[in-house]
């Protein structure tokens, strides 16, 4: 296990994970995990830093994922002198949240659920597709499973079979007609 340790200021886990950007994530031990594609982290804080711990072959992908190589202080300092308060009290609000640099079919497949859904309800779907279509793996004792590939929804099923299986009725042909994305 890899631990990459972070300035709380900038990078607040909890603010970052619950603003809507993701939903693949859920509380564990002291902080949360996180689940991208085929990989996890789980990330804590303690006073005044974030930490995040992944396998050694994903810390530079968590790395990536939550923007650890851009200064958020830079970003930060030049948005607070702008004249505007609106842009001043946004940036006050928000000094802790990440940009999420995420697998495209994952956020496609997520945008696509989330049409004309609340946050628990997508966040429900999403696990139900990714466990019943997405790979096994172990993560801290935690059972966990990879958000499926775009060619593992090339369902040679009936769709009356699928729908069911996940309870979706409107969206799933928007689901299956975005599978063909990859090609």
């Amino acid at each position: 296990m890899k631990k990459i340790c972070f300035n709380s200021k900038y990078f607040n886990v909890k603010d970052t994970l619950f603003c809507g950007q993701v939903f693949r994530f859920r509380a564990f031990k002291n902080g949360y995990l996180v689940i991208s594609g085929a990989r996890a982290a789980y990330l804590y804080e303690n006073p005044g830093k974030t930490f995040i711990e992944c396998e050694d072959k994903d810390c530079e992908y968590f790395s990536r994922y939550f923007d650890l190589d851009t200064d958020y202080s830079k970003i930060t300092s030049l948005l607070i002198k702008n004249e505007e308060e609106i842009i001043k009290k946004a940036v006050s609000l928000g000094e802790g949240i990440r940009i999420l640099n995420q697998e495209v079919e994952e956020t496609l497949f997520s945008f696509i659920i989330s049409q004309n859904n609340n946050i628990p309800r997508i966040k429900s779907s999403i696990e139900k597709l990714s466990e019943n279509f997405g790979e096994k793996f172990t993560f801290y004792g935690q059972e966990i499973f990879a958000f499926p590939r775009a060619e593992k929804l090339r369902f040679p099923l009936p769709i009356t079979f699928v729908i069911p299986k996940l309870r979706w009725c409107v969206l799933a042909p928007d689901i299956f007609g975005a599978q063909s994305l990859d090609q």
